[in-house]
């Protein structure tokens, strides 16, 4: 199994946000809402006004046109625009996409517990993978489910749950402990793999060599003989 820098990433980013979760399992989901608008509105921002300045210094500004290879007037940014309306909307009500967010979230767990069980069943032949690592990712993918029944129950007209009452704690915190366990496992598969590479590599190279010094021993010795016949 290839362990790359991305997977890493990957699981040190999803333990961050795990931790938050579990800390903070009533604000953290708002602010992570909150940092998705602030990823959106800050580049549509550099965007928007990038192009005011050029075309307050350079009117005439001009791109490449990639289809006649001729320039054309510099394009209105209107991705620039949207982005910075959608950011706007993430930053000034962030309790609007807190259940969406948490479907989200869920179906990450979800495809991440079956991409590991998958992972692990390309390789077990080669590393030393038992029962139990096949039981964690099915049970990330478990808790990514009941993230999303947990969320859509919440979010349904239930009389049990009084209206004014602070909800949708616990699909956050669930999801906090499984994305830490996700982002463990996978840091821990990465180091585990990469050492139980290294000794299969030495071996074979060390074999290889024999074999090439057989080689020459034996093409030496005909050489020999051959030398010996002709005097």
């Amino acid at each position: 199994m290839k362990t790359n820098r991305p997977t890493v990433i990957l699981a040190l980013s999803t333990i961050l946000i795990g931790a938050l979760l579990i800390t903070f399992p009533a604000n953290a989901t708002k602010w992570l809402v909150m940092a998705i608008g602030a990823l959106f509105l800050i580049p549509g921002i550099v965007s928007v006004v990038s192009y005011i300045i050029q075309r307050k210094h350079n009117p005439d500004v001009t791109e490449p046109n990639k289809e006649n290879g001729k320039n054309k007037p510099s394009s209105f940014p209107f991705v620039g625009i949207g982005s910075i309306l959608f950011g706007s909307v993430l930053l000034a009500a962030p309790n609007i996409f807190l259940s969406a967010l948490l479907y989200l979230l869920g179906a990450f767990l979800v495809l991440a517990g079956l991409v590991q069980a998958y992972r692990l069943s390309r390789f077990h032949k080669q590393y030393n993978i038992n029962a139990v690592n096949y039981i964690i990712s099915v049970l990330i993918s478990i808790a990514g489910i009941v993230v999303i029944v947990l969320n859509y129950k919440i979010g349904a007209p239930i009389p049990t749950v009084p209206a004014n009452e602070p909800h949708g704690e616990l699909p956050s915190f669930i999801f906090g402990i499984t994305s830490v366990v996700y982002g463990l496992t996978e840091i821990i598969y990465a180091i585990q793999f990469r050492k139980s590479k290294q000794p299969n590599n030495v071996i074979s190279t060390q074999s290889n060599d024999v074999t090439i010094d057989n080689t020459a021993k034996n093409t030496s010795i005909i050489d020999a003989e051959i030398i010996d016949e002709g005097k």
